[in-house]
Order: structure tokens, then C-alpha cells, then sequence
């Protein structure tokens, strides 16, 4: 049980507002020091000092306000850990945090704290490798209040924090003879361990004016304001809690605290009342009415006690005894149209469209709110960094071979020299983004993995027809009124009969594209075949998915394929569409102007397509559709 309380202060009346931020007060009878923030704060800074960092905690580190520099550098530090997750490990060095921070013409430029972080690194680097505790604390203790920590020392709770931190600083610093010389990783450890064991006492300061206290810790305090918190028939009373090594009926015979119902029956009637005689003003109970599926109903002690029933949709707010203001909760129907301003450009890539179809807020929150959720960082390589590799290998090979006859003419020397070097390229650019993972070991693990998988897509080039490569990695631009999308295309193949074929680079596993429906879940192929028609004369006859894992090499279209030598998996929707391949160049182009005036026309609607649309969505609490039934939100033809 939770209780929060106003207390009385002498000043109380002076103002009307309370700064709850700077007068709150957790009261618990003791915590042990590295639960507490600002101490979970400082050895996350002292471990700093490791060779490798723990790339999450650092981000949480560019949040701290007390951080030297945070006023100034906030912005910059924002875009630090935007850049960090898109860019970096699960673990990173200091010198590679450094190296991002000191990109002087980027949005993540932060001098002070690279300054700052290089003098930390300087004064571990002239310390021993080995010394008494005593010398690793001054070392802490000065590199602390190099960064900042734990604040401005004219503010009140950061003195106490400073003095605190030297007198734990003094006591662990007597174990110092008997531990001898240790490592500084030895000194971090048994610092952590010594805070973990000891216990330091909050005591209660009652010129607080907002505390939290427990319903037993209340009974002997004034009040001018209590709020108690969950008064339902679940917590109130108690449940009994008996002592689990003791007989059950001897704690009854001895009435022992929480050995019956009606002990706690009568303890929490008693404390109710207490409560209510030592409070001046106002005193306010509340619970929850739903949890999940269960309603929860109130505590049956009110009964006991004239409680006046407050409507759930206002907030009262008691300025004085006089004077009572009633704040009423108005709802708003959210607009489903937002159109875009005359002159609102909005650019993107095939993405925009698709987030579109899959769900008009998506495509609203991503493209025009820029809203993103963070990127996790990954031990390892993730699919996208595997993927992105493997595309810069198949790049080189499209450039080196140019045309089927002259994959035909490769000894299998030369065949094995194509895909070495396609597979080295790959390496290299894994190694710039992730030093720490490929090591030589792992590097040459990784490089056979690429090897498999170039060999295996060259077998399965010399199976088609004859064939030259127009374009590898061909930027393009589709325009429609205010849009702009910026299209890459992995390939671009000239086939015998003079039209062209578009081929797509994908490592997943996922095979089944919706490409036939109304609202299309991927939209990459139609807006490739669109912009490349409208681009060149030469018609396009395929759109093709390439498909390279470790479980498949092969060819996924939307349509059979004739005179193409290889095999080409067909899309199962296909035997259900009437047409062939322009009907359906129809059908996708209808439906690509469609969403793209539709996006125009500024829809929001919070109505995913498909019942599997917010799996990996990381849009869910902005649009809160947890809070809906998503079975009566999904679209449908009739309703767009």
C-alpha cells in the first residue's frame, strides 16, 4: 500500500503551486547505496574506464542533466545516440565513442563531453596497473567530478550525495592495507560489491511537502493532504501472513500481526480512521475500476467512513479551504485527414508508400512526424548489417561480370577469384562498422559463409537465359504532385528480347509478398516497374526477387516466367488473378497513385491491413492501438 501525502509547512500558504519535482521524498527505512540513482549513476561513469563499454548504458549516461556540458550540448547528444545505435555495437571503446563525438559538421558534435571523456581516459592512463584501493578511490574520485558528478554542489540533495560518496569513500578506504595492491577492474568490482552490502538510512524530513509513505508509516504523522492509493477489496484489508515456521494456531492463540482475516480486518479500519482524524484538509481515496478484463470494485471499509464520491472524469484541486476550483476532462475526437501543406515536400524511398498500405498512420508517424524507434544494439552482426554486406559483394561481382557470355567463360579458378574478392569487400565493410566483432577468426568464419552463398548465386546465373547487366545499384526518383521518392534498385538486366528484367536482393526468409492485393504489403517491385517505364523506353517484362540465405538460393516473381532458363518460384496468388503481366503493371499502378493521393490527402487512421501489420511495429504506444479491439479497426475496401 502506497500512500502519498501533503505535509504541513509553514510556507505552505505563501504559494499556491507545489514544485513536486524538487520536494519529493521517497521514505523507506533503509536501501542498500547502489540502489540509489545517483550511485548507480557514478559506477556507471567509473566504468568508463573498461576497455569495452556497454553501449545502452553510455546512451542512458547522455541523458543525465548533470552531465558535464548537458545544457549546452542536449540537441547534440539527442542526435549522439541516434547515430551510436544505427552505427555501433552492443559494446564499444571510448576512442570510437570519441571518434563520433568530435565530427565537427554533424548534428552529434559534442566538444565538451570528448574533451571531458579524453581527460577521464588521461588521468586512468598515468595510474599503475596495480595499487592500494586508497589511491584507485582518490582516481574515482577525481574523475567523477571531472564529468560532472553528482551536480552542482550548491544544490541541496547533490551536497548530500557528495558528502555521502566521501564518507562511503572513508569506510571502504580502511580495507585498504588489507586487500593490498589490486587492479583497477579488482577495485570497480569490490566497490560495487561493498555498496551492494551496505545499508544507508533516508530519514524522514518533514519540511517536505510531497512524500510517499507506506499506511503503516502514516499513522503517527499530521497531514494538511492525503491521497491513498488502490483502496480496493483486493488490498484493503490485507491479506493474512502468517509466519511460514511456526504453527498456524499457535500465531492465532497468540494473536500474532497478520495471523487472521479479522486481525487485519480490524488493523486496517483502525489505521483508516487514524488516518483521517490527523488530517487538516482533505483527504482523497482512489483505486483502479478495470484491470485488464477485471473489475475491480472498492474497499468495503469505506462503508465505515462518510467518503464523498468524485465523478472519474474530473480532477479537484483544493487551492484552500475556500476556495475550490474543478477542473473537467474534455475528450477529443482525433481528425482522420491531415492533408499535406502547399508547401509541404515530403521525400523517401519505397518505404513511404508501403507504410502506407500496410497502415495510414504508420506512413503519417515515419514520414511526415519522422517519429523512429530506437535501434537496438546487438551482440554480433545483425540481418541488416549481414544483408547490407552481401549487397556490396553482389555489386562488385554485377560490375566485374557485365553479361552472361562472359559468366559462361570464367574458368572455375577465375569463377573462385570473383567471389573471393566480392567476399573481401564485404569483410572490409563489416570490419569499419563492427571492429570488435570480426576478428580474424570470426572474419574468416563470416568470409566462408559469403563465399557459399556468392558460389550458389553463380550457379544459378549460368541456368538463365542470355542476359547483360544494364545497371547495378541504379538510383532513380519517382515524382507524383508533392512526393519524391528516391528508389535503388539492386539490378537492372537486359533480356534477349530487348526488354528488361528488375531484380531485387533479398537475405530473408519471407517469401509470401501480398503483391496482388487491393493494398499491397510491399510495395518495392510495383515502384520500381513504374519509375523504370516511365524512365526508359525499354519495357519492362520481370520484376524479380533474388532471393540468398544459407536455407534457399532462387527466384521468387509475381508471374510465371517464360524463356528464362532458371527456375522461378511464382507467387500463389498468382493462379488467382485474371491477366497476365501488364494486367497486373495495372493493377499496381492504380493502386500506387491511389495510395500516393491518399497519403497526400493527409489519412491517419490508426487501421492496419493485414492482423500480423503491428508484429514489428515499433509505433505501438504512439498510437496506442493496444487500447483498441484491432479486429474492428482493420481495413477494409469498403471503408477506403
Amino acid at each position: 500500500m502506497i500512500e502519498e501525502t501533503l505535509f504541513r509547512n509553514s510556507n505552505a500558504n505563501n504559494s499556491k503551486k507545489f514544485d513536486i519535482a524538487d520536494h519529493l521524498n521517497r521514505y523507506h527505512s533503509t536501501d542498500t547505496l547502489d540502489e540509489l540513482q545517483d550511485f548507480s549513476v557514478a559506477l556507471s561513469l567509473l566504468a568508463l574506464n573498461f576497455e569495452l563499454i556497454d553501449s545502452e548504458r553510455f546512451c542512458k549516461l547522455l541523458q543525465l542533466p548533470n552531465l558535464i556540458g548537458a545544457e549546452g550540448e542536449l540537441q547534440a547528444r539527442i542526435a549522439l545516440e541516434i547515430k551510436l545505435r544505427g552505427n555501433t555495437e552492443a559494446e564499444v571503446r571510448l576512442t570510437q565513442l570519441r571518434s563520433f563525438m568530435l565530427q565537427n559538421e554533424r548534428s552529434h558534435h559534442c566538444p565538451i563531453l570528448a574533451q571531458s571523456l579524453l581527460a577521464f581516459s588521461e588521468l586512468g592512463r598515468h595510474e599503475p596497473n596495480h595499487q592500494p584501493l586508497r589511491q584507485w578511490l582518490q582516481l574515482f574520485s577525481k574523475q567523477l567530478q571531472l564529468l560532472g558528478w553528482p551536480g552542482n554542489s550548491s544544490a541541496e540533495h547533490n551536497r548530500r550525495q557528495s558528502l555521502l560518496w566521501q564518507h562511503c569513500s572513508q569506510r571502504f578506504a580502511a580495507s585498504s592495507k588489507m586487500l593490498g595492491t589490486i587492479s583497477l577492474a579488482s577495485a570497480l568490482g569490490k566497490l560495487q560489491t561493498f555498496l551492494k552490502q551496505s545499508n544507508v538510512n533516508i530519514n524522514f524530513d518533514d519540511r517536505r511537502q510531497i512524500s510517499l509513505v507506506d499506511i503503516d508509516e502514516s499513522q503517527d504523522l499530521l497531514f494538511d493532504f492525503v491521497w491513498i492509493l488502490s483502496v480496493d477489496d483486493r488490498n484493503w484489508p490485507e491479506a493474512i501472513k502468517p509466519v511460514a515456521f511456526l504453527p498456524y494456531g499457535l500465531q492465532q492463540k497468540l494473536d500474532m500481526p497478520g495471523s487472521s482475516n479479522q486481525q487485519q480486518l480490524d488493523t486496517a479500519l483502525t489505521q483508516l480512521i487514524s488516518l483521517r482524524k490527523n488530517t487538516k484538509a482533505e483527504m482523497v481515496v482512489s483505486h483502479h475500476t478495470l484491470e485488464e478484463e477485471l473489475s475491480i470494485r472498492p474497499s468495503a471499509l469505506l462503508k465505515e467512513i462518510a467518503f464523498e464520491p468524485v465523478n472519474a472524469n474530473q480532477i479537484i484541486v483544493e487551492e484552500n479551504s475556500s476556495n475550490r476550483i474543478t477542473n473537467t476532462l474534455e475528450r477529443h475526437e482525433e481528425a482522420l485527414h491531415i492533408p499535406l501543406l502547399a508547401d509541404e515536400k515530403v521525400s523517401g524511398g519505397t518505404g513511404l508508400l508501403s507504410n502506407q498500405s500496410n497502415c495510414p498512420f504508420r506512413a503519417f508517424a515515419r514520414n511526415r512526424l519522422k517519429a523512429k524507434g530506437l535501434d537496438e544494439f546487438s551482440y554480433g552482426l545483425n540481418s541488416l548489417v549481414r544483408g547490407n554486406a552481401l549487397h556490396k559483394a553482389l555489386e562488385e561481382i554485377g560490375l566485374q561480370l557485365g553479361d552472361s557470355k562472359k559468366l559462361h567463360s570464367l574458368s572455375p579458378s577465375q569463377s573462385g577469384e570473383l567471389t573471393a574478392k566480392g567476399a573481401e569487400i564485404a569483410i572490409d565493410y563489416l570490419r569499419k562498422l563492427h571492429p570488435e566483432t570480426m576478428t580474424p577468426a570470426f572474419s574468416q568464419l563470416e568470409q566462408g559463409r559469403l563465399t557459399n552463398l556468392l558460389e550458389g548465386f553463380l550457379l544459378l546465373e549460368k541456368q538463365r537465359s542470355e542476359f547483360t547487366i544494364l545497371h547495378s545499384e541504379k538510383s532513380m526518383t519517382w515524382q507524383h504532385s508533392q512526393l519524391s521518392l528516391n528508389l535503388r534498385i539492386d539490378r537492372i538486366d537486359q533480356l534477349i528480347d530487348g526488354s528488361v528484367a528488375l531484380i531485387d536482393y533479398k537475405t530473408g526468409k519471407f517469401t509470401n509478398y501480398k503483391w496482388f492485393d487491393d493494398r499491397p504489403d510491399d510495395l518495392q517491385l510495383p515502384l520500381y516497374q513504374i519509375a523504370v517505364s516511365k524512365d526508359t523506353d525499354q519495357p519492362v517484362s520481370a520484376t524479380l526477387i533474388f532471393q540468398l540465405n544459407a536455407e534457399n538460393i532462387g527466384l521468387i516473381s509475381p508471374m510465371e516466367l517464360t524463356d528464362f532458363g532458371a527456375e522461378v518460384k511464382v507467387n500463389n496468388q498468382a493462379k488467382n488473378f485474371e491477366g497476365g503481366w501488364s494486367a497486373l503493371q495495372d493493377h499496381w499502378n492504380r493502386s500506387i497513385h491511389a495510395l500516393a493521393e491518399e497519403f497526400e490527402s493527409g489519412l491517419i487512421a490508426v487501421a492496419p491491413t493485414h492482423s500480423t501489420t503491428c508484429q514489428y511495429c515499433e509505433l505501438g504506444p504512439l498510437c496506442r492501438i493496444a487500447e483498441t479491439d484491432q479486429s474492428q479497426i482493420l481495413l477494409s475496401e469498403d471503408e477506403i
